[in-house]
C-alpha cells in the first residue's frame, strides 16, 4: 500500500470518528468521539445535571475552541440567532465555589475558556457557566432555569 492510500484511509477514519451518526443514540449528534443533545426544557443547573446523568451523560464540558464552535454551529445556530437572547442561553457543566471554576463531571479545571468581556463575574457564591448564542460564556445564578446540553462518549 502506498502513502496516498494511507492518507486516504486516515482521512476516512478521522471523518468517521468526528461525524459518524451510527455511534450515537437517536436524537444525539456525534462530534470528535462524543455525542451531544440539546435539551429544550429549562431546568435549574442541579436538575439539568441530574437529567443528563439519567440519560447516561453529563452536562457539556467544552474542552477546545473547535468543540465550542461546533456546538454553536451544529446545535444552537438553527435554534437561536447570534444576538443575545436569554431563551437561548444553555447551561454547560462548569460551576464555581470560592472563585475556582471546574467541570462537574471530570472535576477538571477549565483549560479552554471563552468568557464574554468582564466575565466571569463570580460574586463569591456558587455560580454556573452558561453558553450564549454567540459562543461566549458567562456565569450566573444556578437556580435560574435554562436549557442545557448533555454530552456522553460515543458508542463503541
Amino acid at each position: 500500500m502506498d502513502e496516498t492510500s494511507n492518507i486516504g484511509n486516515n482521512t476516512q477514519t478521522l471523518w468517521q470518528y468526528l461525524f459518524n451518526p451510527s455511534v450515537c443514540s437517536d436524537g444525539w449528534s456525534p462530534y470528535s468521539g462524543h455525542c451531544y443533545i440539546y435539551n429544550e426544557t429549562s431546568l435549574i443547573w442541579n436538575t439539568a445535571n441530574d437529567e443528563c446523568k439519567r440519560q447516561g451523560a453529563y452536562l457539556l464540558e467544552i474542552e477546545t475552541q473547535y468543540e465550542n464552535d461546533w456546538i454553536i454551529t451544529s446545535l444552537l445556530f438553527s435554534l437561536c440567532s447570534v444576538t443575545w437572547d436569554i431563551n437561548c442561553e444553555v447551561f454547560v457543566g462548569g460551576s464555581t465555589e470560592k472563585g475556582v471554576f471546574k467541570w462537574e463531571c471530570s472535576n477538571n479545571l477549565l483549560t479552554y475558556q471563552n468568557w464574554y468581556p468582564n466575565e466571569p463575574s463570580d460574586i463569591g457564591t456558587r455560580e454556573c457557566i452558561f453558553l450564549m448564542p454567540n459562543g461566549q460564556w458567562s456565569d450566573g445564578n444556578c437556580e435560574y432555569p435554562r436549557k442545557f446540553i448533555c454530552e456522553k462518549k460515543q458508542i463503541t
